[in-house]
């Protein structure tokens, strides 16, 4: 159940900038079918629309070298969006990892912290990507902001511009 801080992110994250800007997440799995060298790779991409903050470039007060770095861009999107982005939509092709079949929720999970395949927030870090305004960024870090009950109001992406 959603509390009073996601629900009020999910209405004005997008409204800080000048207006509501629209993204697309795509979403990279790879298959792993030339894991024994017998098949081609495939990499399976996903497309969900976001209503984003405008990606701005990281305050230099921030740039630590290993968190921030100087050619970050940092944009913020409501947790209950990234959440539903992650749900599987009819149209879907079908995922199928070491010819397992898996579903979107299974595979990517939005969960707190980061998993042993480098997974923060159902985000795949360095993989996924994120194109806002016709400008394509490579997700770098997922940081929550405005925890309440266990889960943020809003999630800061840390973007490389690519």
């Amino acid at each position: 159940m959603a509390n009073w801080r996601q629900k009020l992110a999910e209405k004005t994250i997008g409204i800080k900038g000048v207006d509501r800007n629209m993204a697309e997440l795509t979403i990279r799995i790879d298959s792993l079918d030339d894991f024994f060298g017998n098949r081609p790779p495939r990499i399976i991409e996903l497309h969900r629309d976001l209503i984003v903050a405008a990606p701005a470039p990281v305050n230099t007060g921030l740039v630590d070298g290993k968190n921030y770095l100087s050619s970050d861009w940092l944009c913020e999107v409501a947790f209950l969006r990234v959440k539903s982005a992650f749900e599987p939509l009819p149209g879907d092709p079908e995922i199928t990892v070491n010819g397992v079949v898996k579903s979107l929720p299974e595979l990517r999970p939005v969960l707190p912290g980061e998993d042993e395949n480098g997974i923060q927030w159902g985000f795949d870090i360095g993989d996924d990507l994120l194109t806002v305004g016709g400008a394509r960024y490579v997700i770098r870090r997922v940081n929550a902001l405005d925890w309440l009950n266990e889960e943020p109001a809003t999630l800061e992406l840390v973007l490389k511009r690519s």
